[in-house]
């Protein structure tokens, strides 16, 4: 059985090192945000002892992989990038990790012009040197990456996330990288039998105000290729609640499970010591999928025993786009 950690929206914040002139633009915003409505919310704290845990998991063979779908930072910042990639070696090596950029991750033009993400992060996109290299030359016109923690398993991450302006955070996955993908999935070698597509941005709807500034813009076109590739799995962060849902089968296919951990570090009411998913693959496919979360005054991660990925195909959880 091949384990996957799935862990969101860390928001790591470290404001070292930053100059005023660094917020002379949308950054602004979040750092009203920051002292104000989000003060306090994602510890850095939560997120080194999700890390710690995984590691001992890792050691003892409960997990296998750790995917990180995006919003590693806060503001996009050097500072940022750094504390975070702190936190995530801390896990493992980067044979242990895929790592996809959120929005906050290209929070602003000078971030995606300067490749912010893809410099300390890249590694832990692409497999080898030389696809290191071309994330960190070309950045979105890279994507997908593409990562194989075992021979029959594909996981497929893709770059939903885009500069928006302030107080918007909608994202688009564009017709290019669509094509790409189904160009790799047509390359793949026989004994694949498991495709896992990880994007930052949800498929499902949310209330109006997060439709009209935070929505994926071409989410219909994502699913249809996503059916077109027949994924098994459907990964993402963005909404910071955990969600469990489904896009509806296409002839002669199985419905896709998409399923979203929520943020990683999310406090609610200060409770929230940690969490994330684990997906568990067997040779065949998917066999199960649960949460595991600790209380906040607690270093024991534990789960209520659900399997999330019953919950995404009941026929009330189908994904409306």
């Amino acid at each position: 059985m091949l384990r996957i950690a799935h862990l969101s929206d860390l928001h790591v914040l470290d404001w070292s090192g930053a100059r005023p002139l660094e917020f002379v633009n949308k950054r602004w915003t979040g750092v009203l945000n920051l002292v104000g409505a989000r003060r306090g919310k994602h510890p850095v704290a939560v997120a080194e002892r999700l890390a710690e845990h995984l590691a001992a998991q890792i050691a003892a063979d409960r997990v296998d992989h750790v995917i990180v779908s995006g919003d590693l930072t806060n503001l996009a910042l050097d500072s940022e990038f750094r504390r975070a990639r702190q936190v995530l070696d801390r896990i493992g090596g980067a044979d242990r990790l895929t790592v996809i950029p959120g929005n906050h991750d290209v929070y602003t033009e000078s971030a995606v012009q300067s490749r912010s993400f893809e410099t300390h992060m890249g590694d832990l996109c692409a497999p080898d040197a030389a696809g290191v290299s071309q994330l960190r030359q070309q950045g979105r016109a890279a994507y997908p990456i593409v990562r194989a923690p075992a021979a029959h398993v594909r996981i497929y991450g893709l770059h939903s996330a885009v500069p928006t302006p302030p107080f918007c955070a909608w994202g688009q996955v564009g017709a290019e990288q669509l094509v790409r993908l189904q160009t790799l999935v047509a390359q793949e070698p026989a004994q694949v039998r498991v495709r896992i597509v990880v994007l930052h941005h949800n498929l499902h709807r949310r209330g109006h105000v997060a439709e009209a500034t935070a929505r994926l813009l071409d989410r219909a076109a994502v699913a249809q290729a996503l059916r077109d590739i027949d994924a098994q799995l459907v990964l993402h962060g963005h909404s910071h609640p955990a969600h469990q849902g489904h896009l509806a089968a296409a002839p002669g296919r199985a419905a896709i499970p998409v399923i979203g951990c929520g943020s990683s570090t999310w406090q609610h009411g200060g409770r929230n010591g940690g969490s994330f998913n684990v997906i568990e693959v067997g040779s065949d496919g998917l066999a199960a999928i649960r949460a595991f979360r600790a209380p906040a005054d607690s270093d024991v991660f534990a789960t209520d025993g659900r399997d999330l990925l019953g919950d995404a195909l009941r026929p009330d959880r189908a994904i409306a786009l």
